[in-house]
C-alpha cells in the first residue's frame, strides 16, 4: 500500500512504524505526530461514513416525503454523494464501517429532515436493509435501494 494508492492504509500503517520506532534523539513527538497522522485516516473513513449517511436520507426521502418536487434534487444529491464515496473510499476501510450503526445515525438526521418538511417520518426497517456493497457499486441503483425500505 502506498499514500496514493491507499492513503487511509497509508495512515494506519505509518502511525504505527512511528510508534514502534526507537530513537536515541527523542526530540521528535512520535506519539502525537503518530496519533496526527492516524487521525488524517479515521478522517478519511468518517468522510466515506457521512457520504453512506447521506444517501441512507436521500433513499428515505424518496421513498416516504411527500415533497414530490425535490426528488430531482434528491437524485443528484445521491448521485454526487456517491462519486464522493467511490473517490474516498478505500478497501482497507471496509472492516472497520459499521453499517447498523450508520442505519441507527441516518434514522435520527431523516427524522430531523422530515420534521424541516413538516412531516412525520414512517416507521423504517430497525435493521438496515442495505449491504456495504450496494453503496460500493459503480452505479446505485436507486430505485431498486428504494424500494427496499416499503
Amino acid at each position: 500500500m502506498t499514500y496514493h494508492s491507499d492513503f487511509y492504509a497509508w495512515t494506519r500503517e505509518q502511525a504505527r512504524l512511528l510508534r514502534e520506532r526507537q530513537l536515541g534523539d527523542n526530540r521528535l513527538d512520535l506519539d502525537h505526530i503518530a496519533e496526527e497522522i492516524e487521525d488524517m485516516g479515521k478522517s478519511e473513513l468518517r468522510a466515506v461514513e457521512r457520504f453512506i449517511v447521506n444517501i441512507m436520507v436521500h433513499l428515505v426521502k424518496l421513498a416516504y416525503s411527500a415533497n414530490i418536487s425535490a426528488q430531482r434534487s434528491w437524485n443528484a444529491e445521491i448521485a454526487a454523494f456517491h462519486a464522493e464515496l467511490q473517490d474516498l473510499y478505500s478497501t482497507s476501510m471496509r472492516q472497520n464501517i459499521d453499517l447498523a450503526k450508520l442505519w441507527r445515525r441516518h434514522k435520527l438526521e431523516a427524522e430531523r429532515a422530515f420534521a424541516a418538511y413538516d412531516e412525520a417520518l414512517p416507521a423504517l426497517p430497525e435493521t438496515c436493509p442495505y449491504g456495504l456493497d450496494d453503496f460500493l457499486a459503480p452505479a446505485l441503483d436507486v430505485p431498486a435501494l428504494v424500494a427496499r425500505l416499503g
